[in-house]
């Protein structure tokens, strides 16, 4: 399936948040869907849905396309010759890693 924002609806989710009417705003739409936070893909075989990362860290390219950079900041770390590196996005049009050599 298409990656996206995981949204919730229905009796088991919450109302809103205790005296706290933005944070409500925030996190629940006017037909009630909850954002999670959470950014996930449904599998076609069966069904199920598959979180793949947080919202929060994710790059949005001016394509519209969601980048989760966690997983590829794993992989480039994995190299003996990098200590740290960073993901960010680049003018909305494409990624730029950060590394610091060892």
């Amino acid at each position: 399936g298409t990656p996206g924002v995981v949204l919730g609806r229905g009796p088991q989710v919450m109302l809103g948040y205790y005296k706290n009417e933005e944070a409500t705003t925030k996190a629940i739409d006017k037909f009630g869907w909850f954002d999670t936070g959470d950014l996930g893909k449904i599998n076609p075989a069966t069904g199920d849905l598959i979180l793949t990362g947080r919202a929060k860290d994710t790059i949005v390219l001016s394509n519209g396309e969601n980048i989760e950079p966690v997983p590829i900041e794993d992989a480039i770390v994995e190299s003996k010759f990098i200590e740290q590196v960073m993901l960010t996005g680049q003018d909305g049009r494409k990624l730029l890693a950060i590394v610091v050599l060892n």
